[in-house]
């Protein structure tokens, strides 16, 4: 018995038509693979973006410090003893580079309306003080003064024949206030702040460095 007639011309275009569904399944499978690879790419690439500037932002923040919250400065006369000692000065009294410096820092905290946490003494001289800052700070103009003040100490001890330096520690909050429990406890409980901690760090990195320098931390 053979099948009707056009069974199998029928049959030809049956498969013919079944192969081409399959290719453009196929093709559409491999579409969809490519889109989903090509989407997977771009979050790769924008995490990788995103880590990338987040690096650089931190790396920018930590160097120029343009705009934060609080900023604590310890200052400290480099070898002060051995200059006081080759100069005859009285200790606890002011001299020309003590002085000075009380009203160099004065000046500098009442421009940025800082405040004088440690260490000014306009009756002995200031050989080493902490001055917090608050607010919005411009780096640049934070470090112009600095170097102004050191510069100025440099010059009196020229005057004096002697050489007269400053180390510098910079640190960024946040500030722990810390009262002290009896007249020596200052220099023992003044450090227990995290950003007075930061700030001596930072001051005995530029001493070890030789001092006459500013560090931030």
């Amino acid at each position: 018995m053979f099948p009707p007639r056009g069974f199998f011309s029928n049959l030809f275009v049956y498969i013919i038509f079944d192969m081409t569904k399959i290719k453009q399944i196929q093709e559409i499978e491999k579409k969809r693979e490519l889109i989903t690879a090509l989407r997977i790419l771009e979050t790769l690439f924008i995490l990788i973006a995103i880590f990338f500037m987040t690096i650089i932002h931190r790396e920018e923040k930590t160097l120029t410090l343009e705009t934060v919250e609080e900023l604590i400065i310890f200052i400290d006369i480099d070898n002060f003893k051995e200059i006081s000692e080759a100069q005859g000065w009285v200790p606890y009294k002011p001299n020309d580079i003590t002085g000075t410096l009380t009203q160099l820092v004065t000046d500098f905290a009442r421009k940025h309306t800082g405040e004088i946490i440690y260490g000014l003494d306009e009756i002995r001289g200031t050989e080493e003080c902490m001055i917090r800052l608050t607010g919005a700070l411009s780096h640049e103009e934070i470090q112009k003064d600095l170097e102004y003040i050191m510069n100025e100490i440099q010059k009196i001890g020229l005057e004096n024949g002697c050489e007269a330096t400053l180390s510098i520690g910079v640190a960024r909050g946040p500030y722990t206030p810390v009262k002290p429990t009896g007249p020596y406890q200052w220099s023992k409980r003044l450090f227990k702040g995290q950003a007075q901690r930061l700030a001596h760090k930072a001051l005995k990195k530029a001493k070890r460095q030789g001092g006459n320098r500013i560090v931030f931390l």
